[in-house]
């Protein structure tokens, strides 16, 4: 009797130690089921086809659950589109080219962050990210990160202390430049009542955006540090939006 009461204990000691060490190797930090989004205003669609019923769209840089692997458009053999789940428990299909797969997002802190074709000083291409940029952060090796930036038109390693990753940083981020955007003559007057109506005006973004338009009688800038969107975008944007 003693004999089996010590195999019963032994059992349960081990699916313990099971259970455990299963909790102990599901990383919060894994990635590899959501994806960013890289674009402004993406499409969300019933069906995995260009023709499908409209149904929303994602902001630049939200992040979204995904649901199976990319499937062929039927009308269209050269685009895919993959499964989603949003934050609000809806699902819908987007075209996989808007996606970053397998990443987590983030925003640049500083201006002018250099971009490296490698984890490796000597690696330093041309390209740069500015202030505010939205990444899709991909792989991190130790103090470097591997990202992708809006549209898709930068991408690279970076050094990991060039970005922030909560979430209000994020918002504020993304706000403060979709609201810049649309000025064609950016003054102190209109970046303060910008920085008024944020959900956050004291946050990081805000302070920074602030300093860098300097005080009031400052003179005023045309635009903002940004890609310029060729024709070549709008295109492809408006293809993908259709």
């Amino acid at each position: 009797m003693q004999g089996k009461y010590l195999r019963l204990w032994l059992v349960a000691v081990l699916l313990m130690g099971s259970f455990g060490l299963a909790g102990c190797f599901e990383r919060k930090d894994d990635y590899s089921k959501q994806g960013v989004s890289i674009l402004t205003n993406a499409a969300i669609r019933a069906e995995a086809t260009k023709d499908g019923k409209w149904l929303s769209s994602l902001a630049l840089g939200e992040t979204v659950k995904l649901e199976g692997t990319p499937v062929k458009d039927p009308k269209d053999p050269n685009t895919e589109y993959i499964k989603v789940k949003l934050s609000d428990g809806a699902t819908g299909y987007v075209n996989a080219w808007c996606l970053v797969r397998g990443a987590y997002v983030g925003v640049i802190q500083e201006t002018s962050v250099k971009i490296y074709r490698r984890p490796d000083l000597l690696a330093e291409s041309e390209q740069k990210l500015d202030l505010m940029s939205i990444v899709a952060v991909q792989e991190e090796k130790d103090d470097w990160l591997l990202v992708t930036g809006e549209r898709k038109a930068k991408s690279g390693w970076i050094q990991k202390d060039a970005i922030r990753k909560d979430k209000d940083d994020v918002v504020t981020a993304v706000l403060l430049t979709k609201a810049i955007r649309k000025e064609k003559t950016i003054t102190r007057e209109i970046i303060e009542k910008i920085v008024a109506d944020l959900p956050d005006p004291d946050n990081y973004f805000a302070t920074k955006i602030l300093e860098k338009f300097g005080p009031v009688d400052s003179e005023p800038e045309t635009g903002f540090d940004e890609e310029p969107v060729t024709a070549a975008d709008t295109e492809a944007e408006a293809a993908i939006e259709r």
